[in-house]
């Protein structure tokens, strides 16, 4: 094993013990961007072997960027300001935003295999939500979030697109259920998601559609 292959290790199975603790924020945040930087070298090839970008989406992605407890309170402490920082992007250093970079560093090379991958565990979280909707709800934040990060902006246009889910079928199955909940304290967290996803995917929806999906989300208030 090169020294290379041993540093990667080194700090692979660092990142699989660090907890989410938000006192372990920095060394997590660090480690995830040394192997993006790693990913989108010479030394690529490393990410090449069975298994190890799945290994690395269960291990490393999903946990970061899962919702953590002080997220929550956030959200119910000041509502505005979380969703503001969410949809503005000015997060850049947490930990939900360096994984998702670090996939797309990945996939700078692994194009392919990135989406397949994203792709599966995207359904995998879905399922585990319809399972158990009230234990599970971070699992279906957690996809929506994987979808509206790794989105790539079209060139020339603000508009983004993307090829790990089909948008308007996602958005049908997935998103308008939330929009559509007459319980507005029923999973705020996903129904800001939702509209974070409608925002960013508005140029793909149906002529309408985004109009008729703000009137169903202003109508129960």
């Amino acid at each position: 094993m090169s020294t290379s292959s041993k540093v990667i290790w080194i700090i692979w199975s660092l990142l699989g013990d660090v907890t989410q603790s938000s006192s372990r924020d920095r060394l997590a945040i660090t480690a995830i961007k040394f192997l993006t930087t790693i990913s989108m070298s010479l030394h690529h090839k490393l990410f090449e072997g069975e298994g190890v970008i799945q290994q690395i989406c269960q291990r490393i992605v999903i946990p970061n960027v899962r919702l953590r407890e002080e997220d929550e309170e956030l959200f119910e402490m000041n509502y505005v300001e979380f969703i503001r920082r969410d949809m503005e992007g000015s997060d850049l250093d947490t930990r939900r935003s360096i994984a998702c970079k670090l996939l797309k560093g990945i996939a700078t090379y692994h194009k392919a295999e990135v989406i397949a991958t994203v792709s599966a565990q995207i359904l995998n979280l879905l399922s585990s939500f319809v399972a158990n909707p009230a234990a599970n709800w971070q699992d279906k934040d957690c996809a929506i979030y994987l979808v509206v990060s790794l989105a790539t902006k079209k060139a020339g246009s603000n508009a983004v697109s993307t090829v790990v889910i089909n948008v308007e079928s996602f958005f049908m199955s997935v998103i308008v259920p939330d929009l559509q909940s007459q319980n507005v304290n029923e999973f705020p967290m996903l129904k800001a998601g939702a509209l974070k996803f409608l925002t960013s995917f508005r140029s793909q929806m149906p002529k309408g559609i985004t109009f008729i999906c703000f009137l169903m989300w202003l109508s129960p208030m």
